[in-house]
């Protein structure tokens, strides 16, 4: 069998294969000589090993890529053929598709849907042939246990193929939903229906569905049905996608699940969980039924934000803010309150007073809070009693999938199995880059998961500009920096090859990293003993070069750093140069005062420490966003832009980041590369938290790769 690899751009095709030289990514447009076609060869180079993964070898003599032997051509047809299928255009020759259609059938497997009781449902599946025939299952499973995807039947001598990828699929998704089964009939939870029945449309089988449950699985776990009510005279304005999240919210609530409203930042994720608040209130209401309170658990530095936008929004809803001191005496209040505000630190110290009460629904607000299950705060929110769970994130996914997991048993403990179950069958083939096991984890999440990106549901938010801008470090801070990369050099050699490095060890090589990207902001911070400097920051010149243009502009600036120590070093010059600036970090109070002034103000700059000004505020009186020090994870970087990227923001806004030339920084510009693909693929804190949060070959990797 001889094959033909095309690829298309645009209304030109082109022909590839192993031998095309890399300096043809790029050509001449036949259409218009003035321009050229941008090609893709990382994506062309993974469809051509598509076709070697599959058996074919490369023919240099005809340039054709050929497949010999009918064991071979036969486990083609049967597996990688029929998803070539699905994903590609597949042409075949006259002669090649006479012959297939002469001389071979495919399994097509049926699937009959029953209702069932109790939130169950009973499904089984049937594989005839194109024509008609009937294989048992006892067959199939021995088909595939036997290695081979296709066998002879003496009917008629064809040869008969079975999809061995959708096969292998549909066993992977029988593991996962953990059926019962009698007599070749399969029973699943209600919950995961919608994920059986999403498998079954991209693998192309037939669903049935028959008897009481003539809806089957399709109306089972129908999450936009519509409620009929309506909304309330402060809701009004409320945007069409945002009414949309209220009536998925109300659908998970009326279904009893759990969910992730996980909206783009900026998109108004707080404004639909207080209007389903406030609508679930009135329905109660009108039918004479009493709601139980809603526990809303966030940072610290939202308490208050919450208060705020429940008044503005539904100031029908008794609101009750549970922090300070002088809490206790509130907790004899929380059934005379609609909605219950308080903060994870708290929850964790006053956890015994929420284990007595029983509460309707209860949000978390930044749910990476909780991301690890073996903290404080998981294990706090997990215990505290409600009907119904919600959380609220814009990155559900911070570090890796294991984050999600974790938000899962919260929402609705043991629906992805065991930590240890998912780690073995999500989490490492995933980082291994196995397609199959995020495409399944992606269908399996998707019911109990909105998002809409600013793109599709906002496209009148200004554009979004993102420059990265180069400096050099000082001969001063370089000479610094070359001393201190030397000694976590000499650090990590030292523990090279250990599996487990100590606390001890693990804790010097972090030192050194925080050292090092310490420097590459001002050398200062890095080094204790009094020095004469004559250029300490390379950035701090490349600071006010932009700060200057922003000035003379008339833009203003929001400014993060990781580093308190930065952030005082900016105030100072500020000072120095008579500049006006707001200053919020994790010791500021009353931090709605210093919001509220600088948005009501023309005052040029804010500086926010990224920590605690990261998430929450809404700085839409800004149009340009800085972020002096880059940190590994982009979608922290990402909360923090959205501060002025969001509804309200009449500019374009241009987001800076510094980074410094040959060093540590270009390696994290690297790490976040590679985080975002994965954080993009499955949706479409500083100094030694970095310890916390990455692995320790991620570690090393940040400092081992700055060395090479």
């Amino acid at each position: 069998m001889d094959a033909r690899l095309k690829v298309r751009y645009a209304s030109h095709s082109y022909e590839i294969s192993p031998s095309q030289p890399a300096a043809l990514a790029c050509i001449p447009d036949a259409d218009s000589p003035t321009r050229y076609i941008l090609r893709n060869p990382s994506l062309e180079h993974e469809a051509w090993g598509n076709l070697v993964r599959s058996g074919f070898h490369w023919s240099p003599s005809d340039g054709f890529a050929r497949l010999q032997g009918q064991e071979s051509i036969l486990q083609f047809l049967s597996g990688p053929y029929l998803w070539m299928q699905k994903e590609w255009q597949v042409r075949l020759e006259e002669r090649l598709s006479f012959s297939l259609e002469k001389n071979i059938e495919t399994i097509e497997p049926s699937v009959r849907v029953s209702g069932s009781a109790g939130g169950w449902f009973d499904f089984s599946v049937s594989y005839p042939t194109t024509s008609g025939e009937m294989l048992s299952q006892d067959e199939v499973w021995s088909l595939l246990r036997s290695g081979r995807t296709y066998q002879k039947r003496s009917k008629d001598g064809k040869v008969l193929l079975l999809d061995t990828q959708a096969m292998e699929e549909f066993q992977e998704v029988l593991v996962d939903a953990q059926p019962q089964q009698t007599r070749g009939t399969f029973r699943v939870a209600q919950a995961h229906a919608s994920f059986l029945e999403k498998t079954f449309e991209e693998n192309q089988w037939s669903v049935i569905h028959e008897g009481s449950g003539a809806e089957g699985l399709t109306s089972s776990i129908d999450l936009f049905q519509s409620f009929k009510a309506s909304l309330p005279e402060q809701t009004k304005k409320i945007r069409d996608y945002q009414w949309q999240g209220v009536l998925w919210m109300q659908s998970l609530f009326e279904k009893g699940y759990g969910g992730i409203l996980a909206d783009d930042m900026g998109l108004g994720k707080t404004l639909q969980v207080i209007t389903w608040m406030g609508l679930n209130r009135e329905i109660a209401r009108s039918k004479n039924e009493e709601a139980l309170p809603c526990l809303v658990i966030c940072p610290t530095s939202l308490v208050f934000n919450w208060v705020a936008e429940c008044l503005k929004w539904m100031p029908g809803l008794k609101v009750l803010a549970v922090e300070g001191s002088g809490r206790e005496g509130t907790f004899a209040q929380l059934r005379q309150h609609d909605v219950i505000v308080t903060s994870y630190a708290l929850i964790r110290r006053d956890l015994p007073h929420y284990q007595s009460q029983h509460f309707q629904t209860i949000f978390l607000d930044e749910a990476q809070h909780i991301k690890n299950r073996n903290t404080q705060n998981a294990q706090a929110v997990k215990a505290v009693r409600a009907d119904h769970r919600l959380v609220i994130t814009g990155t559900p996914l911070e570090n890796s999938v294991l984050d999600l997991w974790s938000i899962f048993d919260f929402l609705m403990p043991g629906y992805l199995g065991a930590a240890k179950d998912f780690k073995e069958r999500y989490e490492q083939p995933i980082l291994k880059g196995g397609t199959a096991s995020l495409q399944r984890l992606r269908r399996r999440v998707a019911p109990f998961l909105l998002r809409r990106t600013k793109e599709v549901v906002r496209p009148e938010i200004p554009e979004r500009l993102d420059h990265i801008l180069y400096c050099e470090l000082s001969p001063e801070q370089r000479s610094v920096y070359q001393q201190v990369m030397e000694l976590g050099r000499r650090q990590l050699m030292e523990i090279a090859g250990q599996k487990n490095p100590s606390s001890k060890s693990r804790m010097m090589v972090l030192t050194s990293i925080l050292r090092m990207r310490q420097i590459c902001c001002d050398a200062r911070m890095a080094v204790e003993k009094p020095m004469e400097w004559k250029r300490p920051s390379a950035k701090l010149e490349l600071f006010e070069e932009l700060l200057d243009g922003s000035l003379d502009g008339g833009h203003r600036m929001l400014v993060f750093s990781q580093f308190v120590g930065m952030l005082s070093i900016l105030r100072d010059r500020l000072e120095e140069r008579s500049i006006d600036y707001c200053y919020l970090d994790g010791s500021t109070r009353q931090r709605g005062k210093v919001v509220e002034r600088f948005e009501q103000s023309s005052i040029p700059v804010f500086l926010i420490s990224l920590k605690a000004g990261g998430t929450g505020l809404n700085l839409t009186g800004a149009d340009t966003v800085l972020h002096f020090d880059p940190w590994w994870n982009p979608a922290v970087e990402s909360q923090a832009t959205a501060r002025a990227h969001r509804i309200g923001q009449k500019k374009v806004v241009n987001n800076y980041k510094l980074i410094a030339r040959q060093t540590i920084e270009e390696n994290i510009l690297k790490m976040q590369s590679k985080k975002q693909q994965q954080l993009d693929a499955m949706l479409e804190s500083g100094g030694h938290e970095l310890g916390k949060s990455l692995a320790w070959d991620e570690i090393a990797a940040l400092l081992d790769g700055d060395l090479k």
